[in-house]
């Protein structure tokens, strides 16, 4: 529809309904109640069962064919078919999360409840607080996904119920934190939380106190998720190889949270930022301004010049070592740096487009412009203005 009126003649609403169901919100009251234009509607989006008549909203076929296209249309039918069991299981088995617009009856239907968990293991925080404390039906739910464990009723201790947990980890995926919804006596289930970190490390930070101290554990955690680091135990945190191995290849971030024995040991850092320059920023000041180690961040990462002390940041002789390895290095480099020409050439010589973190003076020194030019055309447009309007720079920078 491209605009808002209201329609009012039934071949002209048929044939938008037909085309896109929720055209039904512009009909006329009387077309909103015409049974033909309604069931059309919902037979193209079921969410058109929101805008019908109160009367079709309790028609048993109109509602039928919505609830086939979307389950959760249940929202919109009148109480009397939110109550009809037969229609509101046939719902749930295609989206259980349409138990929550059920009757309070159904909500209490064992047998529906158990088709809603399985084609949905969450809609059991739907179902009546009995169902949420039957056994059979909180292990489906789980079956169908981990997190279900949350809705599941503590009065039968359901959530210290080691089957019923394991098999909620099991269905959790990666990134899904089950183990907090355990009891404390699984939580210090070493088979248990091992389950839960091989699926995903993370889950650590729920594991009980004497777990997250436990070194085989707690590397298991780290292979499969850097975070691990953060919730282990303080004894652990300056284990070389757990901090390594949370590290990994990519995750150079978690190094923040290494004991500080660590990140002032040079031999150590030296492994670290070889691995991921970033996690300079997170090493001891002393080694911030130690030329090797700086050194074998930059050849990493050239970002991790940002974070070394400014002793090296505006040390001429290392600057100039350093400039060929990426071409935003002159970026971190001190002010007096950039104001150095030889720094500055030999930095455009290797990539032109330095030519931007350059003093203003460079940037309108010819020799520099060419220079960086003749590397890459794209740097006339950091060059002065009057340097931008040179003839013979326009023409090699678009040669």
């Amino acid at each position: 529809m491209t605009d808002n009126k209201i329609i009012t003649d039934r071949k002209e609403m048929l044939e938008a309904v037909k085309n896109d169901g929720l055209a039904l919100e512009y009909a006329s009251d009387t077309l909103k109640a015409d049974r033909e234009v309604v069931l059309e509607a919902v037979k193209d989006h079921g969410f058109a069962l929101r805008y019908a008549s109160d009367t079709l909203k309790a028609d048993r076929e109109v509602v039928l064919e919505a609830v086939k296209k979307n389950a959760l249309v249940l929202q919109f039918t009148d109480d009397i078919l939110k109550a009809d069991r037969e229609l509101v299981l046939e719902t749930v088995k295609s989206n259980g999360e349409a138990l929550q617009y059920a009757s309070a009856t159904l909500k209490a239907d064992r047998e529906l409840v158990l088709e809603a968990v399985k084609s949905n293991g969450t809609s059991l925080q739907f179902a009546d607080d009995t169902l949420k404390a039957d056994r059979a039906v909180a292990l489906e739910a789980v079956k169908s996904k981990g997190h279900a464990l949350e809705f599941a009723d503590d009065s039968l201790n359901l959530k210290a119920d080691r089957e019923v947990v394991l098999e909620a980890i099991k269905k959790s995926g990666r990134g899904g934190n089950v183990l907090k919804y355990a009891s404390d006596t699984l939580k210090s289930d070493r088979e248990v939380v091992l389950e839960a970190v091989k699926i995903w490390g993370g889950a650590l930070q729920s594991a009980s106190d004497i777990l997250k101290a436990d070194r085989e554990l707690v590397l298991e955690a780290a292979r499969n998720n850097a975070e691990a680091l953060r919730y282990c135990d303080d004894t652990l945190k300056v284990d070389r190889e757990v901090v390594i191995t949370a590290m990994g290849t990519r995750n150079g971030y978690i190094f923040d949270e290494a004991h500080d024995s660590l990140k002032s040991d040079r031999e150590f850092v030296l492994e670290v930022v070889s691995k991921d320059g970033h996690t300079l920023q997170y090493a001891d000041d002393t080694l911030k301004a130690d030329r090797e180690v700086v050194l074998e961040a930059v050849m990493n990462n050239s970002w991790a010049l940002k974070h070394a002390d400014d002793s090296l940041k505006s040390d001429h002789e290392f600057i100039l070592e350093i400039v060929e390895y990426d071409d935003d290095m002159l970026m971190f480099a001190d002010d007096t740096m950039k104001a150095d020409r030889e720094v500055v050439l030999e930095a455009v010589s290797y990539y032109g487009i330095e030519l931007e973190y350059a003093d203003d003076t460079l940037k309108a020194d010819r020799e520099v412009v060419l220079e960086a030019v003749k590397n890459d055309g794209e740097a006339l447009q950091f060059a002065s203005e009057e340097l931008q309007n040179d003839p013979e720079l326009k023409k090699l920078a678009e040669g």
